[in-house]
């Protein structure tokens, strides 16, 4: 197997494994990596967080070795590398899907045996179908039974990521995409209304806001769907503050180990109106957990309404009261280029001594919502997989989407609505979308293979302008998951250490 040192441009791997060919292991105990599992595994990963240097010469000596023959993940790393301490937090995530496909490709034979020899009636709907599964559940529990998850949880050192067996169980039953968290984007009024905006935000928007006991009893949800990660936006979730201050009440009531807030920072015009409110949301719980984190959004779109001078405000009230820094999204416009733009902004910032307490990053714009009519955003080709597809975002009219939230005009890729589905019942949709899964898996481009549109020869300017084009006016999905149904994969059931729960 080579060791690639990067993986920017695709899977940089050629299958030279050059163990003997053996039976696969039914025991994690035995496993070895293959060339085919590590190939189906990285195209489905964010390469870009793992370090190749680390990770590919681990599954090398892992594709000679079975996994018992090291004592544990530091073990393994310390005989493939060299050195001390554990390995970075994206190659355990990363061993431990491979390891998850043992028990996944058993239980996708068995699904698509089923489904071959009891074929479900003509008509049916894709949710009637994954629960035609429920005919198999026994089968399906002994083959994860057969598998000790507390070693596999032991040998790879998942308590190092705060995760335990059960969570890996979790991951096993909700594999086709992860679920980080839950974006609630409770309204679309907004102070301003910039240029770009992907959603429409701006004064006019007041009349639309998800209900706040809705938002709680989504949040008490979230823990028994495994999902950590609480996200609030709008609009501008600061125009109404007492929702604001009781979802977060919310999510620390319910132990969510991370809560972020965006905004745009209107509030802090002065040091002291910032601290005040700064003051409530950290009695209410936020800033409590390594995770939470505040994110500002600002370039020369929002500054056209709001002066810069209140990101610094907010930038150095933050850190002087939590002692961390804020997170800049700056938006980088057409034709600007990133080195001298982050130069400009540091400079703002210096001079405001907050330059060391902003953790900066950029985004270019894509052409949806307001932002299709900024034409000088450059195109291009989109011929990469979707790798937004990981959290479920709940819209103000309580249309649910699984990804991003850059698409609320989008009726290809809702799963659902927030007044009529449990979180439970969103997630299993999510996962067993036949559409999601093909944007997941294929160049995203090729999705015009399979629908009535043709594809934008000059490109897009961005993978959510594409998906928009392609998708965007799909109000029965049916046809479409019907002709992709042979090419997706099945989660039909919630694996625990002590019972599984169906479609329900």
């Amino acid at each position: 197997m080579t060791i690639p040192q990067r993986f920017d441009d695709g899977i940089l791997l050629q299958p030279a494994i050059t163990a003997p060919p053996s039976p696969e292991s039914v025991d994690f105990r035995g496993y070895r990596c293959r060339a085919a599992h590590l190939k189906h595994v990285l195209g489905r990963t964010e390469r870009r967080r793992l370090d190749a240097a680390e990770f590919m010469p681990m599954v090398q000596m892992l594709a000679r070795h079975r996994a018992v023959d090291f004592a544990d993940v530091l073990d393994l790393k310390a005989q493939a590398c060299g050195g001390d301490g554990p390995p970075d937090d994206a190659t355990i995530t990363t061993l431990r899907e491979l390891f998850l496909q043992m028990p996944n490709r058993r239980l996708q034979r068995l699904y698509r045996d089923y489904l071959a020899n009891s074929p479900p009636a003509p008509g049916s709907s894709q949710d009637e179908k994954i629960a035609s599964l429920d005919a198999v559940r026994n089968e399906a529990q002994s083959i994860v039974s057969a598998y000790d998850w507390r070693w596999l949880a032991d040998w790879l050192r998942l308590d190092l990521l705060g995760e335990t067996a059960e969570t890996c169980l979790l991951r096993l039953s909700n594999l086709a995409f992860p679920v980080k968290g839950i974006t609630f984007r409770f309204t679309y009024h907004c102070n301003i209304s910039c240029r770009h905006c992907y959603n429409g935000s701006g004064p006019h928007a007041k009349a639309q806001r998800i209900d706040l006991d809705a938002m709680r009893a989504v949040i008490e949800q979230m823990p028994d769907a495994g999902i950590p990660w609480l996200n609030i936006t709008g609009g501008e979730p600061f125009l109404y503050p007492d929702e604001l201050v009781a979802l977060v009440i919310a999510g620390r009531a319910a132990n969510l180990a991370a809560i972020s807030i965006y905004t745009n920072g209107f509030w802090a015009e002065t040091t002291d109106k910032a601290e005040r409110m700064l003051t409530r949301l950290g009695a209410a719980g936020f800033m409590a957990r390594p995770g939470d984190h505040l994110q500002v959004s600002a370039g020369v779109y929002h500054q056209e309404f709001l002066d810069f001078d209140r990101v610094c405000v907010l930038a150095n009230s933050f850190y002087q009261m939590f002692g961390r820094r804020i997170r800049l999204n700056f938006e980088l416009p057409a034709g600007r280029r990133r080195e001298a733009e982050e130069d400009r902004v540091r400079q703002r910032l210096a001079a405001a001594g907050a330059v060391d307490r902003v953790s900066l990053s950029f985004r270019a714009i894509d052409r949806v919502g307001r932002g299709r009519n900024l034409l000088d955003s450059p195109l291009r080709q989109i011929d990469e997989p979707c790798r937004v597809i990981e959290q479920i975002v709940i819209d103000p009219d309580g249309a649910v989407r699984p990804c991003c939230g850059f698409n609320n005009e989008n009726h290809g890729v809702k799963i659902g609505e927030l007044a009529r589905d449990r979180l439970r019942d969103l997630v299993r949709r999510m996962q067993n979308d036949s559409i999601l899964q093909f944007l997941a898996r294929n160049p995203m481009s090729a999705i015009f293979d399979h629908v009535a549109g043709e594809k934008n020869a000059a490109g897009y300017a961005g993978p959510c302008s594409l998906c928009q084009h392609a998708l965007g006016g799909l109000v029965d999905k049916a046809a479409l998951q019907e002709r992709l149904f042979d090419q997706q994969e099945f989660y039909p059931f919630w694996f625990t250490s002590h019972t599984m729960d169906g479609w329900q």
